[in-house]
Order: structure tokens, then sequence, then C-alpha cells
């Protein structure tokens, strides 16, 4: 005989601007798809190109691999130097100078466009999504 299932309390009065963070966590790789297929690059590459973007407009446009680790933070050491060089070789980051042992990197051009896809069907996307399942904010 097995038990039934327990009723989880859903409390009917949510915070309206959580749901709206919580369907952006859910619905972000729907929001990848394009830019994953035009660009061919992994989720886990634009999230990281997205960090540095982050980074770039909010602190300082050119970074080292260092500053990147540190300010991103989602992978281990190894997993960023892979996600790391491979936007190297597809031309979304290239080196821009040299100071001493520091070797200086900043966004090109292709990266640029490449975050303006993941964000131009940000609304269309989450309307599809809300419409989907009757949903009302």
């Amino acid at each position: 005989m097995t038990n039934g299932a327990k009723t989880v309390f859903i409390p009917v009065f949510a915070d309206k601007e959580r749901i709206k963070v919580q369907l952006i966590h859910h619905n972000i790789y729907r929001q990848l798809k394009k830019a994953r297929f035009k660009y061919d690059l992994s989720g886990n590459n634009l999230l990281v190109l997205n960090g540095i973007y982050l980074y770039s407009i909010l602190i300082k446009t050119e970074f080292t691999k260092t500053s990147i680790r540190s300010f991103v933070k989602y992978y281990n050491q190894g997993r960023m130097e892979y996600y790391f060089n491979k936007l190297l070789d597809k031309g979304m980051i290239e080196q821009h100078r040299t100071a001493g042992s520091h070797i200086y990197y900043r966004l090109t051009n292709k990266a640029n466009e490449c975050i303006n896809d993941i964000y131009d069907d940000y609304d269309l996307i989450h309307s599809k999504f809300i419409q989907q399942f009757n949903i009302s904010l």
C-alpha cells in the first residue's frame, strides 16, 4: 500500500517580484536557445559570456582571466579556463594588451551582438510562456 502525497501549501498572495525573477530563471535556456545555435556555443559558455559582459559594463571594460574567475564564480578554475578559451576561439573575446605578466582581454563586437541576441527575444519568450500557462502577473 502506498501513502498518499502530502499537500504542499502554496501561498495565494506570493510576492510578484519574486515570481518574476523565478520566471527568468525558469526560462533561461529558452532565452539562450537562439544564440546557442547561431554562435555554436553551449548554454554554459553563454552564461560565462554574460558574466564577462556584466563585469565589462559594471566594473571595467578590460579584464584578466583572474578577475573574471573571481567575478563569475559559477564554475571551478578548470571549467572557467575551458569556457574562457572557447570564447577566445569563437572570437567573442580578444587579447587587448599586456602589462608585465598580466594579459588583458576585452569583448569583441561579435560578443556584443551575441548578448543582444540573447536579450532581444526576452519579452517574446516570457509572454509566450505566460500565455501558454494562462499566468497573470
